[in-house]
């Protein structure tokens, strides 16, 4: 407990992105002291000193914890051959932080079409909806200027179907949707390379679904 509270101690100068989350310090408890205990008892040990920080009026830590139920969305792009022909397009990726699954589907654009119609994809592919998404004010699913939130038609009408709320952030704050924006740049370095060639745009993204439930299965 000492040596945990010295790291995250440690590290409170250092930037968010980079400062110790309750799964690095458990793989260095493992890797450097012989820990033989569960990540969740570490998770929970975290999770309570960073609650008893904020309460005595710190600064706290990054958020480490997730609700169940809660994805993230963003973009990114990349390129692939598909049925001869080479083209740029958009990577939609799906982050669930609590269980640590990121999901990715390929898109011609982001626009509300296509990113509903991308996140039916992820939400079919694993048998179910979240309670929330957590988006980027970027999307074309809806955009928050001074506190207020306009919505597409198209998006508001697709969380009704699943019954799903949505949250906005500001797309240069890391650390609201920290989770999706490093799955986009694992996904992309795991799955991207070599360049996806495929026969067509459903055989693409089957493609890229079944390499993400792969890398859970190691992860």
């Amino acid at each position: 407990e000492e040596w945990v509270i010295g790291v995250l101690e440690a590290g409170l100068g250092a930037p968010r992105k980079q400062r110790h989350t309750a799964r690095r310090i458990y793989d260095r408890l493992v890797a450097e002291r012989g820990y033989a205990g569960s990540y969740s008892t570490v998770q929970r040990f975290v999770r309570e000193l960073r609650h008893a920080r904020a309460a005595a009026g710190g600064e706290g830590y990054l958020e480490l914890e997730w609700a169940p139920g809660t994805a993230q969305g963003d973009y990114g792009n990349f390129e692939a051959v598909v049925a001869g022909e080479r083209l740029r397009l958009k990577l939609l990726v799906v982050a669930l932080p609590h269980s640590n699954a990121r999901y990715a589907v390929a898109g011609m654009s982001q626009r509300a079409e296509c990113m509903c119609a991308g996140l039916a994809g992820v939400f079919g592919w694993i048998g179910r909806a979240p309670r929330e998404l957590v988006l980027d004010n970027a999307t074309e699913a809806g955009r928050m200027a001074f506190g207020k939130v306009t919505e597409s038609r198209l998006f508001s009408q697709f969380r009704a179907h699943y019954r799903c709320e949505s949250r906005y952030c500001n797309p240069y704050s890391g650390n609201e949707k920290g989770s999706v924006e490093n799955a986009v740049g694992f996904l992309r370095r795991n799955l991207m390379v070599p360049k996806p060639n495929a026969e067509s745009h459903r055989q693409l993204t089957r493609h890229l679904l079944s390499r993400c439930d792969a890398i859970a299965d190691v992860d």
